[in-house]
């Protein structure tokens, strides 16, 4: 098997099992493609390959951190999916900052996103765990703010 064809085997197992079950570490990986014949697999062989799929590590309902492809990252269907990944909501004149647990930015960020026409939001801006939101109007942080904290059922500062 050229090393062409055997490094797309292996990029096809890990998305395969990423989809499939919950992969704690690269390590667990490494075991998995070994187990499956790939022979000898290093640890940034996987990296490299997880940094392609555009794998991130996600909290589940048990706390612990697993790898999942950002497609897979639906949208909530309702709000409560995601009160418990709201850390913090804080503004300024200008912006406002909500923070999140780990990773869980993106997700509420998309959540956000679709509120933009009827909250009046300009634009978002996301990271792992935290998101700046930019209202339409001047000196409107405050009300946005506000509306957001109560979408989320936050008690925050506005």
């Amino acid at each position: 098997m050229s090393k062409n064809v055997q490094n797309e085997a292996i990029t096809r197992t890990i998305r395969h099992k990423i989809l499939n079950e919950e992969i704690t570490s690269q390590a667990l990986l490494v075991c998995i493609l070994e187990e499956e014949g790939f022979g000898k697999i290093h640890q940034s062989m996987v990296s490299r390959i997880l940094t392609k799929l555009g794998a991130v590590r996600v909290l589940n309902e048990d706390k612990k951190l697993f790898y999942q492809i950002p497609h897979q990252l639906e949208m909530p269907s309702s709000k409560t999916n995601i009160e418990e990944m709201i850390n913090d909501i804080d503004f300024n004149r200008f912006f406002i900052i909500i923070k999140t647990t780990p990773s869980a930015a993106e997700l509420v960020a998309r959540l956000v996103d679709s509120l933009r026409s009827q909250m009046g939001i300009m634009g978002i801006v996301s990271g792992d765990d935290t998101i700046f939101v930019t209202p339409t109007e001047e000196g409107n942080t405050k009300e946005l703010t506000r509306q957001l904290a109560q979408f989320f059922s936050f008690n925050s500062k506005a």
